[in-house]
């Protein structure tokens, strides 16, 4: 991956409010939390498939790298 479709990915997860950026770094949104603990077994069983389509349903977005 490079710097650039990092932090478009960034950028992409900071409008969804899932994320926050400041210059000391990144944290999770409470939002961004939920969501974590929603996916978590699905990211842990099934190498992030499920998660992408989740993701690509309910945000309505195109691609996502996770």
């Amino acid at each position: 991956m490079t710097e650039r479709q990092l932090r478009t990915e960034c950028e992409v997860l900071s409008k969804l409010g899932l994320i926050t950026k400041k210059a000391t770094g990144m944290n999770l949104t409470e939002k961004g939390e939920e969501l974590l603990l929603e996916i978590k077994e699905s990211v842990i069983n099934d190498a992030f498939v499920k998660e992408r389509s989740f993701i690509k349903i309910i945000f309505q977005q195109n691609k996502f790298i996770l």
